[in-house]
């Protein structure tokens, strides 16, 4: 998948710059050259994506030209983008510049270079950019630019063959930007600093010289007690250097204090200031500065001068980015006063949200921090108990859903003297729903303690700094926080406190983090604070020492309207809403019910939660596999959620979906391959069409709904002749011959694949989709009353089918493959895609038998030696989910069972029962999960699992019961399934197992299908013999036989065996008294 956004980087700044993240060029060299004045744009070409209106021209902008670029998104994501070639060869240090203003929204802005192939981009991208209403000038260093795509997979451009400039839709709408000025400057290579930096200093008092700032000797600088108040220290590094930021630890410190750049020691520019520091340790962020001289300014001295005890430069990489700086720190600090993701270890976290969610669900960590909403702030807990501070880092955690299953997870510390037990969970009230956050401590001591409950509000993220698509986890930006009463107010949301605390207050980053007091005990006490570097923080203190069990509850809700009190009964109140909120995600998540023995039950209750994963990471109507990086709607990921949701059922879900997709439609028929915030994303990814219509069928499959499915018709139908038409561009008679037959009949290539993201294939993942929108299209028309459209599109998916099928021989046969290939022109391997040829396409009986057994074969032995360890791997991802169902239709019962033990061994973790996408074998450090958890892998272990217990068989129409079910599933009681839905009614039965006999009961409701019902529970080997309500029936050789009537009562015995009434049971399979 590609999230179709690619812009431009930042060069020296001052700190203001830092924050809005933007940079503004310090000059050029001597040898820059004027890649383009823009007194005219003939060499440049408009390339806006489809829906995106973009129009160039020329205008005189004095003392100058500039390139106006008039952009329109029409309500459509992608992007607006200008392309020149040129031909420059980079040199080994580089840097391009150009001025920029505009009057636009915020968008995102990127710089691309093209090499001369025209198939691998390299870029420099700026998400969330604030184009500036005068003219200011955007560098882009070498090192800003990083690899973005393309087969070559990485290394460094040697050659540019094409400059594009492109405004990608951040916000949406419609603007105009100028640029002028575009520029490129070889500079000198990069090297390390080996140079020796001389320091001075205004004044200075005895032996502490300023040298002995750079090394601590003699305990560092100090200033002439008898100066004046204004003092500094001054570093020169005898040529200019790339540096990161200062840390410096005082003695004396100033009242306040400022450091300052310059590159020749008489013009000088402010780069940090703090107007009230606490002394200690003062770290000072300086993001990408290339300066000569540093300068500390200490003002306000007090009396007995100021002092620097050590002064230590920073690499760049100190403070490159908000998360790299609060690494930084966190790296220096105590462990635990900040979260385990900055120290750059794994982390987990799970949902707080609502069954119908009208806003992103709040995230509670594994260590117990909780964040509200995306992009604004955590509430992290910590313990004051006998002096001492306790962290996360001092205690044992457990993490839990409430009844194994429902999504409102709690986080236990397990320390010796306390339990805290940290829980959240969304509520809706008529005046506008909320979240609440409970924290419950537990004396463990049986004497008695006095605790004290601090809460720390940062702007520290619990969605980590390893994820980094679609919204960047970890470090924010919190400017202003207000302390009223007890109450906080900030990033547009309030955090009232229902139990009164005993104080409460904020903090700037002038005076030190807020974590740092808490570690002496001590609570900031400002009521408010305006914070332009964006390190507000926060705190509350509660006391804790009720017996043997004390409790706060925190209600977070948007800001607006009256400053909320703490009220009589507002606990009780809370726990009330606790309450309802559990009856509600209980009726939601029990429609269906499985039941059986432990191992069975492990399974259900993983189903439930990632049940109420899909429904909670919704986004009003849309469905999402993420709430932070893939916080979009995908229609290939939505078609499969929905799938999912119809068998447990929840139609009503799938239905406001469909609604809410279609008319995202581009006039051409296609199906966008995403919807977000900014709306339909242009990129074109090929198996999207056949996935929409796919969805409207399963709905009418599953609901007879076909008023739903009618309003859409238009929209399925032009759907469809889209797909046509794309299969059409490739039956040419230039196809047929030998170099392009493999594509002949073939949809284009595309994206849509992520393993084809670096360069379109012809992926059969998007043909196999195509197939199965082509055959629902013709089964839609014949049961929407639309004859003519039916005959006409059987004879298309008919030849389409052939040529498909063709296609996947020809590959094979050029390549002496013996499995299915994953696309057209690389023979590949990828079983996980080759799924879809099972489910939905039911197209593995056109393909080969052999082909589809050494497919899985050879996965099975993969897999084998990934989960026993016998062979080394880095990741996989839990898509695999589908093989489990792959295998089941292929007949592997124990081989399915074994598999799915060993993906449901990755939960991460296995109290919240949920998967990310990225399954990594080092559990240890920090890295990109995709999204947490991950509603399509979910909704892929959900269908799975069902499949395990009754799935539909294409090829005669069969309902097959019990095909994936273990043996062991059947001891005792055996398995009992309820209201599982199918598109023949609702399924209910049970199937047990007792001295070799195998019972079966199919309750009535049910409308048996064409193929009948086809049970196939797990069997010893050789024949057997069985009744149907006491006649006898035939048990085919693969252990199955076929009920066409209902209710159904089954005996399955070995030939041979003890008869029913030997076995104590009467013709019904019941126990005789």
């Amino acid at each position: 998948m590609n999230d179709g956004v690619r812009g431009p980087g930042s060069g020296v700044r001052k700190a203001a710059i830092w924050l809005f993240g933007f940079a503004v060029a310090a000059g050029g060299g001597a040898q820059t050259s004027v890649l383009d004045d823009f007194a005219s744009v003939a060499g440049w070409k408009a390339a806006p994506s489809e829906g995106v209106t973009l129009a160039l021209s020329s205008e005189a902008t004095p003392p100058g030209h500039a390139m106006r670029l008039d952009f329109d998104f029409h309500g459509h994501g992608g992007w607006a983008a200008v392309r020149k070639p040129i031909n420059i060869e980079l040199p080994a240090n580089y840097e391009f510049t150009f001025r920029i203003r505009g009057e636009a929204p915020v968008e995102s802005l990127e710089f691309k270079l093209v090499d001369p192939s025209g198939d691998n981009v390299w870029w420099s991208v700026r998400r969330d950019f604030a184009f500036p209403r005068r003219w200011q000038t955007v560098r882009i260093e070498k090192r800003q630019v990083s690899f973005a795509w393309g087969p070559a997979g990485g290394g460094e451009l040697k050659r540019v063959a094409t400059i594009e400039l492109a405004v990608t839709a951040g916000s949406g709408g419609k603007g105009a930007v100028w640029i002028s000025d575009l520029t490129f400057t070889p500079l000198p290579p990069d090297h390390p600093y080996t140079g020796t930096p001389v320091a001075t200093a205004s004044s200075s008092f005895g032996d502490r010289l300023p040298a002995g700032a750079l090394t601590g000797a003699g305990g560092g600088w100090h200033s002439d007690p008898t100066a004046p108040p204004d003092q500094w220290l001054q570093i020169d590094f005898g040529e200019r250097r790339e540096i990161g930021g200062l840390v410096i630890d005082w003695g004396p410190a100033p009242a306040a204090f400022a450091v300052q750049a310059s590159d020749d020691g008489g013009a000088w520019s402010s780069v940090w200031h703090v107007g009230s520091g606490p002394g200690g340790r003062s770290y000072v962020p300086m993001p990408d500065t290339t300066t000569r001289f540093v300068r500390i300014l200490a003002s306000a001295v007090r009396h007995g001068g100021v002092g620097v005890r050590r002064l230590v430069v920073q690499p760049p990489e100190f403070a490159a980015t908000r998360n790299e700086f609060i690494d930084s720190v966190a790296k220096d600090a105590r462990r635990g006063l900040y979260p385990r993701a900055f120290l750059g270890e794994m982390t987990s976290w799970a949902l707080v949200g609502d069954p119908a969610p009208q806003r992103p669900p709040g995230l509670l960590g594994a260590d117990g921090a909780f964040e509200p909403a995306p992009r604004t702030f955590s509430i992290e807990p910590f313990v004051w108990l006998d002096g001492a501070l306790v962290t996360w880092a001092d205690v044992a955690t457990e993490q839990t859903l409430l009844e194994g299953y429902l999504p409102v997870p709690a986080v236990t510390w397990r320390h010796p003297a306390f339990d805290l037990e940290i829980t959240g969970f969304g509520y809706t009230a008529p005046a506008g729903g909320g979240l609440l956050v409970r924290y419950r401590l537990t004396d463990r001591t049986g004497r008695g303690i006095a605790p004290r409950l601090f809460l720390a509000m940062r702007p520290l993220q619990v969605d980590p700094p390893s994820q980094f698509l679609n919204i960047a986890g970890g470090a924010t930006s919190l400017r202003r926080v207000v302390s009223r009463l007890g109450v906080l107010t900030a990033a547009g949301l309030v955090i009232d406190p229902l139990t009164a605390a005993i104080s409460s207050g904020v903090v700037g980053f002038d005076g030190g983090d807020v974590v740092e007091g808490l570690a002496r005990g001590v609570v900031p006490r400002a009521a408010q604070v305006d914070d332009p570097s964006g390190w507000a923080s926060a705190a509350l203190a509660f006391e804790m020492s009720a017996a043997p069990a004390a409790e706060v509850w925190l209600r977070i809700t948007p800001a607006g309207g009256a400053l909320p009190l703490v009220q009589p009964g507002a606990s009780r109140r809370a726990g009330g809403r606790f309450t309802a909120r559990v009856v509600e995600w209980t009726q939601a998540l029990n429609r269906t019910e499985i039941e059986g023995p432990p191992d069975l039950v492990e399974f259900a209750r993983a189903m439930k939660a990632n049940l109420a994963y899909i429904l909670a990471s919704r986004d009003g109507p849309a469905l999402q596999p993420g709430t932070r990086s893939y916080a979009r709607s995908w229609i290939r990921d939505g078609a499969m959620m929905a799938a999912a949701l119809l068998r447990l059922g929840h139609a009503d879900a799938v239905r406001d979906y469909l609604r809410w997709y279609a008319p995202f439609q581009f006039g051409n028929g296609r199906v966008p391959c995403c919807v977000d915030r900014r709306g339909a994303d242009p990129v074109a990814e090929n198996d999207s069409n056949g996935e929409f219509i796919f969805l409207a069928a399963e709905y009418l499959r599953f609901t007879g709904d076909a008023a739903t499915v009618a309003a859409v018709w238009p929209h399925l139908a032009a759907a469809t002749t889209y797909i046509d038409q794309l299969r059409q561009e490739s039956r040419t008679d230039a196809y047929r011959s030998p170099g392009k037959l493999a594509f002949f009949g073939l949809l284009p290539a595309s994206i849509s694949h992520e393993g084809y993201s670096a360069k379109p294939m012809h992926s059969y993942w998007d043909d196999f989709w195509a197939l199965r929108g082509l055959e629902d299209a013709v089964w839609l028309a014949r049961a929407l009353g639309h004859p003519d459209d039916a005959a006409r599109w059987s004879v298309i998916a008919v030849a389409f089918r052939r040529d498909l099928v063709a296609s996947v021989a020809h590959v094979r046969e050029a390549g002496k493959l013996a499995y299915v290939p994953g696309c057209a022109e690389l023979g590949d391997f990828d079983p996980t895609s080759t799924t879809v040829a099972f489910w939905p396409t039911g197209a593995d009986a056109d393909l080969p038998r052999a082909a589809l057994e050494a497919t899985y074969e050879r996965y099975w032995r993969e897999v084998q030696d990934r989960f026993g360890g016998t062979s080394p791997w880095q990741a996989y991802t839990p898509y695999e989910w589908r093989n489990v169902g792959a295998f089941v239709r292929l007949g592997w019962r124990e081989r399915a069972a074994q598999l799915a033990g060993w993906l449901m061994a990755d939960r991460m973790p296995a109290g919240w029962e949920q998967w990310p996408e990225i399954v990594w074998h080092d559990r240890e450090k920090a890295r990109f999960l995709g999204d947490l958890p991950h509603a399509w892998v979910g909704s892929d272990f959900i269908r799975s699992f069902l499949d395990m217990l009754a799935y539909e068989r294409d090829g005669d129409g069969a309902l097959v019961l019990g095909a994936g079910v273990p043996a062991q599933w059947l001891t005792g009681e055996g398995i009992r399934i309820r209201r599982l839905r199918t598109p023949y009614g609702e399924l209910s039965f049970t199937m047990s197992r007792e001295a070799g006999v195998v019972r079966v009961r199919v309750e009535a409701g049910l409308r048996v299908p064409s193929g009948g019902i086809a049970l196939r529970p797990p069997l010893p080997p050789g024949p057997h013999v069985a009744t149907v309500d006491g006649t006898p029936l035939v048990v085919s050789p693969s252990g199955e036989l076929i009920v066409r009537s209902l209710p159904a009562d089954v005996v399955i015995r070995p030939q041979g065996a003890a008869t029913i009434q030997d076995s104590g049971r009467d013709d019904k399979g019941k126990r005789c008294p």
